[in-house]
């Protein structure tokens, strides 16, 4: 979590998953790196707290995700990172999140960001800024 609220890669990734961010037990961010998982760069990699009285429930029902890859522990700090494949429709769009072209995603990843934060109005007003950005007046003269 940043200082200021929630990463905005919560909000561009977790859609990429279907899933609202409460489907993954204990959640506490998403990430596409991790310098001490270099294998897995380049997919989804969903943060959670390890252990809950459900804990192996949850582990099986993620293990069901069409798009798992496989998991992995910081047994130290009490995380368990779950890794997703990126749907290939949208791969593009991640693509261009991350050259910060925002507005040049498709509409159905636009339209996936909005429904998996369709619930809060202002997550969706903030995403409806971010993918149409005011335009700049240019003044000649």
């Amino acid at each position: 979590m940043q200082e200021n609220g929630p990463d905005p890669a919560v909000f561009l990734l977790m859609p990429l998953t279907e899933k609202h961010v409460e489907w993954f037990p204990r959640f506490r961010g998403v990430f596409l790196e991790d310098p001490e998982h270099p294998e897995f760069n380049g997919k989804l990699q969903i943060l959670t707290r390890a252990r809950s009285s459900d804990y192996e429930k949850h582990v099986e029902i993620v293990k069901e995700h069409p798009n798992y890859v496989d998991m992995y522990e910081d047994v130290e700090n009490d995380f368990l990172t779950f890794v997703l494949d990126i749907p290939e429709a949208f791969k593009e769009d991640v693509h261009k999140m991350l050259n910060g072209q925002l507005e040049d995603t498709s509409p159905e990843y636009q339209a996936a960001c909005k429904k998996t934060f369709g619930d809060t109005p202002q997550i969706v007003a903030m995403l409806e800024l971010w993918f149409n950005p005011p335009q700049e007046e240019h003044n000649i003269g």
